[in-house]
């Protein structure tokens, strides 16, 4: 059974008790006045049928006149006096036609607003005279309907024209091959220069055999690199799993293992990671990123196609509650996440602070949201973020979103909530 209360489900304050008591009072239809004095029952009990039947359709508790302790309001009548224990009395003044209302925090006048307005629809029901079921009492008006099962349930979106990530960032990268792509506070590389040093990356995983669909492992720091490493593996067709070098060596070679990857991207810092022999391993810093030939030799596409249900990446679990599952998310599952979007404002504008790890999947948005929107990724470059460091790449770079958890938001707006300002 529910245990909810009101105050479980309308808009109220934080604070109890504070401030003085508040009124409103609602006019009630003269045709329901007409009706309700017709009604045998004292204006009162009519008032606590009509708030029990509300508070019971709105938190889903069982409807009992005649044993209703609520602590979130209470009807008075001729014959009864006020609870002091109730945040809010009601009062049916049937003579003046009016519907009188005095509360208190954590009541708000929007909560009360919206009570009062389902209370003077089941008024309405009970002065029709008709004997209608409390089930079949309407409490919503047919705007507010529309509002809530179809305007506001509207979330059918086009699908997303492009088949693939890449094929995605292609577009971008033709539409503005000179706008910056991805910078940090050493490197920065436009969308042709991006997409060049992938390419080069995916032809030498190529070489390796990798072939598509196969799963490539990257451990990387966050960096201008690492971007490069997750774009070329998606380049050549193949899907990324990232690795944490901060877990033990047996969990990093069970993913690896589990799912069959035999080729590992890593950068010089993670270089001596230990992992199963049997993985080639591709260190960055032996890659031609900035040999100008091999960028140019770049331009041809040859890019691996696959389509909208082919796997882009792979990331486990804690395993907090056993063996490390893997998680496969296709393209279409990035895709969906951020083009065409309007949960967040993402376009040539947009300026995205990456400070996720990669093997958090808020990497996936800091990454993809801006890069197939044509906006820039900012790598931020602290290995734990703190509001200090936060501060100075959001005014370094002219950041525009951040995506944080909700300890570090809160860890950061304690400190002082000036860090997240323009």
């Amino acid at each position: 059974m529910s245990t909810l209360t009101l105050l479980d489900v309308l808009p109220c304050r934080a604070e109890v008790g504070a401030g003085p008591s508040q009124q409103l009072a609602f006019d009630i239809d003269p045709l329901v006045v007409a009706g309700l004095h017709s009604c045998v029952e004292a204006p009162a009990a009519m008032l606590q049928a009509a708030l029990v039947l509300v508070e019971s359709r709105l938190t889903g508790n069982d409807a009992d006149t005649s044993d209703c302790d609520s602590v979130t309001w209470c009807a008075v009548g001729d014959q009864t006096t006020a609870s002091a224990s109730a945040l809010s009395t009601w009062q049916l003044l049937l003579a003046e036609g009016r519907l009188e209302i005095e509360f208190k925090a954590p009541l708000t006048e929007q909560a009360i607003r919206i009570v009062a307005a389902c209370v003077q629809r089941v008024l309405a029901a009970q002065a029709s005279g008709d004997a209608v079921e409390s089930d079949a009492i309407e409490l919503l008006d047919p705007a507010e309907r529309q509002s809530l099962l179809h305007n506001w349930n509207n979330t059918g979106r086009q699908t997303p024209s492009f088949a693939s990530v890449h094929g995605c960032f292609a577009a971008m990268r033709d539409a503005t091959p000179d706008a910056l792509a991805v910078v940090d506070g050493v490197t920065s590389l436009t969308y042709a220069g991006l997409d060049a040093r992938a390419t080069v990356l995916a032809r030498k995983l190529r070489k390796k055999g990798v072939a598509a669909g196969e799963v490539v492992a990257v451990a990387m720091n966050r960096s201008v690199e690492a971007v490069v490493a997750v774009l070329g593996v998606l380049k050549a067709g193949a899907a990324y799993l990232p690795l944490d070098a901060t877990h033990p060596a047996d969990r990093l070679n069970y993913m690896l293992e589990d799912a069959c990857v035999r080729v590992a991207i890593l950068d010089v810092a993670h270089a001596t990671l230990p992992l199963s022999d049997s993985v080639q391993r591709v260190i960055v810093n032996d890659l031609a990123l900035h040999d100008d030939t091999a960028v140019n030799d770049s331009a041809v596409n040859d890019d691996v196609a696959v389509d909208a249900e082919s796997l882009a990446y792979v990331m486990y679990t804690s395993g907090s509650t056993g063996m490390p599952k893997g998680v496969e998310i296709p393209h279409r599952g990035i895709l969906r996440l951020v083009v065409g979007v309007d949960y967040a404002d993402l376009g040539p504008s947009t300026r995205m602070l990456h400070c996720a790890p990669l093997g958090f999947d808020a990497s996936t948005l800091e990454i993809w949201g801006p890069l197939l929107n044509g906006g820039r990724v900012v790598i931020h470059d602290e290995a734990l973020p703190t509001g200090a460091g936060l501060a100075t790449s959001i005014r370094r770079h002219g950041v525009t979103t951040v995506w944080l958890t909700a300890a570090l938001f809160n860890a950061v707006v304690d400190e002082d909530p000036q860090q997240l300002a323009d």
